[in-house]
């Protein structure tokens, strides 16, 4: 990933030729997790979510807090994103912890993030 303020022609086309990501600050931090996680990950790894969506059969409305939350974002920003209320995303996750079994929210995003 390529973290800067330039905007240049000659910088992006430099990125370009690594295959880099290239990121003009200011960066949101959800960027940045996304790209980590997406780094992290061995090649060819399993799709952690692929494989967890199949397993429940989880709707789109779950799988999008999922995401959201792998990403970084906080529950206000995932009731704003869908146009939703706070509650309706707690009501959300408490469905996806019965679906999943998962202990917590958290453990259930990580396992998504590692499967």
């Amino acid at each position: 990933m390529v973290l800067t303020g330039r905007t240049e022609a000659e910088s992006i086309n430099a990125a370009c030729d690594l295959r880099a990501d290239y990121v003009v600050k200011p960066v949101q931090r959800a960027r940045v997790v996304r790209f980590l996680v997406n780094a992290c990950k061995p090649s060819g790894a399993r799709d952690g979510f692929a494989a967890i969506i199949a397993q429940y059969r989880l709707s789109d409305a779950e799988v999008d807090i999922l995401r959201r939350a792998a990403a970084g974002e906080d529950r206000g920003s995932m009731a704003r994103a869908s146009g939703s209320s706070i509650l309706t995303v707690k009501k959300q996750i408490a469905t996806l912890l019965a679906k999943t079994g998962s202990g917590s929210f958290q453990a259930l995003v990580v396992r998504c993030l590692h499967d």
